[in-house]
């Protein structure tokens, strides 16, 4: 009896560390773009989830699962990983140059990319939803990128390159979906995050600027944000989230993930002390409705927990 409360009770605090992490990640990462290059944000992002997948699923098992692979399972999951990793090289570039919340927001794009991309390369059915959902999505970042209510529209150069992130992150998960069901998710996550290390020590050595010159420059202040980015915003919430996918029903974790999104919100107002306008806000409800709609789809629901 206690172990069938006891496990519902562990979900939920797995999800809290998801929605925890989950909102520190784009207020970390603004605050470190300043000092490191996306490249250096890359390699401190992607081998904390590396260390994360050895801790849970042990190397043997990657190792076995590698050797494994067949030719055109490893060139799908190349052509995956190159995605994530530019992905998130766009979005670590964007964020150097526009504010924590507009890349909160307009980082949702993403859903609205992949809607597309599963009606057009997937052969999905296109629902009523999808389209109330696109309309709502592509509302609330038109109201985002306005100046405020009354005034004209107000681009950030990050932003654009928040958008590519998104379009890059969405092809990635159709590729997923199409090519790579048959292989273990973890595995998949450790391939794509080894793959980002290795870029890492190709490139580092022909740069101006090496990772060890950034850490050196970095003012000391900036040592616990580099931390709470490493371990916080990357690993705790990867690790929350697997836990929480093992004790409760999708229904809830999906329902309650765009909690990170307000919370993201409410932190950058409150740490990086940026402005909260009310574009901000009508725009914030418009995202997280059309997120909503979606997640509350059993389909819909399924397909997020691969794509995730």
């Amino acid at each position: 009896m206690l172990s069938h409360i006891a496990r519902p009770l562990q979900g939920y605090f797995f999800l809290s560390l998801t929605i925890l992490g989950g909102s520190t990640f784009s207020v970390f990462a603004r605050q470190l773009s300043a000092i490191f290059s996306p490249l250096s944000m890359l390699f401190v992002g992607e081998i904390s989830i590396v260390i994360f997948v050895l801790l849970s699923y042990g190397f043997l098992p990657m190792l076995w699962q590698f050797l494994s692979l067949k030719r055109r399972s490893t060139l799908s999951l190349l052509l995956f990983s190159t995605l994530v990793i530019a992905g998130l090289g766009l979005l670590y570039m964007g964020l150097r140059t526009t504010e924590a919340v507009n890349a909160e927001l307009i980082g949702k794009t993403e859903t609205f990319f992949t809607i597309l991309f599963a009606v057009t390369l997937l052969n999905e059915r296109f629902r009523g939803r999808y389209l109330a959902s696109a309309i709502l999505m592509l509302s609330g970042v038109t109201v985002v990128l306005l100046r405020d209510i009354n005034g004209g529209f107000h681009l950030n150069p990050g932003d654009a390159f928040i958008v590519l992130g998104g379009l890059c992150f969405s092809i990635a998960s159709i590729i997923f979906k199409k090519r790579l069901l048959n292989i273990p998710p973890e595995f998949i996550l450790f391939f794509r995050s080894s793959a980002a290390i290795l870029l890492f020590f190709i490139v580092s050595p022909f740069l101006q600027h090496s990772f060890i010159t950034e850490l050196r420059h970095m003012p000391i202040s900036l040592l616990p944000v580099l931390i709470s980015f490493a371990f916080l915003s990357r690993f705790l919430s990867v690790l929350g989230f697997y836990q929480a996918v093992e004790r409760l029903p999708l229904t809830i974790i999906y329902l309650t993930l765009p909690l990170s999104t307000i919370l993201a919100l409410l932190f950058a107002h409150a740490y990086l002390s940026e402005p909260l306008h009310i574009a901000h806000g009508i725009g914030a409800v418009l995202i997280i409705g059309s997120v909503l709609l979606l997640n509350s789809h059993p389909r819909m629901r399924q397909h997020q927990r691969q794509h995730v």
